[in-house]
């Protein structure tokens, strides 16, 4: 039997003149060669050498491994009396023929263990070093389970999450929740919204205010006994501060209005000089001009010397007032005159 190594080329072998005798008869091989690491013979094909790239897990009892090829250098293997680690057949070492410690570190290539080779619970913590495990080795999509006190934590972006500053913050404490920051004070008895735009302030003595970017609401009940809104028109021109307690009026940027309904007190009087018709008038202003023209003015006199009530007349209807006049009712030279209130 003649083996060449590195023969035909670098990390070849070659075989030639080769027999194999089993069972009795003697085979005759045909001369090759190869680069592959194993080289073996088959039973049922007797008269030729096979090979391979990985260890030939397939060969039978009556099959045998004659050639280990490494890079170029041969090993014949029925006749080697040291195990290459490349002759192991995978697999054949079980865990239990391991002794302990036997396997160290250095001897681990870096990737070899991967984590589903790794028994749940196997690594417990005080086996990972300090620092080992960094942020870009973490993938997890929830961390829920965790329970602790995370010390100071940056974080460049958190989305999703409901902020409390003490497990009781719903009563005492802070609450940070989509666009809403509640503090609560069950102590003081008093809440305050952030919410959209808008401040918001329950329960200080009784008290529920509010503040909006065009209006603030304040008074002893959530729907607010006083107010003082603010409207601007789609122009720009000044627009309107509206304040509103049980009575409300509304400022521009020239006037102050009020769309309330209020009763003031007036009169006038005249001499007939002998006429029937109207003898006397005089303008009444409203004491705050109206956003609107009232339809009409309920008069309830407290004196007069009129012949009939219907002498008595309200005109000239505005947002600012109206004239009030009397008829004199008969051709008598006589002093006519009525007093009271108005109702507008």
């Amino acid at each position: 039997m003649i083996v060449q190594d590195n023969t035909p080329s670098v990390g070849y072998i070659s075989w030639s003149n080769v027999k194999i005798a089993y069972k009795g008869q003697v085979y005759n091989i045909a001369d090759g060669y190869t680069n592959l690491p194993f080289v073996y013979w088959k039973y049922s094909d007797p008269n030729y050498f096979y090979a391979s790239n990985s260890y030939p897990t397939w060969l039978t009892d009556d099959d045998l491994l004659v050639f280990l090829n490494k890079n170029g250098i041969h090993l014949t293997v029925p006749n080697t009396t040291i195990i290459d680690g490349s002759l192991i057949v995978p697999e054949s070492i079980l865990t239990n023929a391991l002794a302990a410690n036997a396997v160290t570190a250095e001897k681990i290539a870096a990737g070899a263990i991967t984590a589903s080779k790794i028994a749940a619970d196997a690594v417990g913590a005080q086996a990972i070093a300090a620092g080992a495990v960094l942020a870009e080795h973490i993938n997890v999509d929830s961390l829920s389970a965790i329970s602790a006190n995370l010390g100071t934590v940056t974080a460049g972006e958190m989305t999703g999450v409901v902020i409390k500053t003490s497990p009781t913050a719903d009563t005492e404490g802070i609450v940070l929740s989509g666009t809403q920051l509640k503090s609560n004070s069950a102590a003081s008895g008093s809440n305050l919204t952030i919410d959209n735009g808008s401040v918001k302030v329950d329960n200080i003595n009784n008290y529920h205010s509010e503040v909006k970017a065009d209006a603030i609401n304040f008074g002893r009940s959530t729907t607010s006994d006083a107010s003082i809104f603010y409207y601007e028109p789609a122009d720009g021109s000044f627009g309107e501060l509206t304040i509103r307690s049980r009575d409300y009026i509304t400022m521009n940027a020239k006037e102050i209005r009020t769309p309330n309904t209020e009763r003031g007190f007036c009169g006038v009087g005249g001499v007939t000089t002998g006429i029937t018709g109207p003898v006397a008038g005089v303008g009444v202003n409203f004491r705050t001009k109206k956003t609107y023209t009232p339809s009409s003015i309920s008069l309830s006199g407290t004196s007069h010397n009129l012949i009939y009530s219907t002498h008595l007349h309200a005109i000239d209807i505005s947002p600012d007032g109206f004239w009030l006049y009397i008829d004199g009712g008969d051709t008598n030279n006589a002093y006519r005159y009525w007093r009271g209130y108005y109702t507008a």
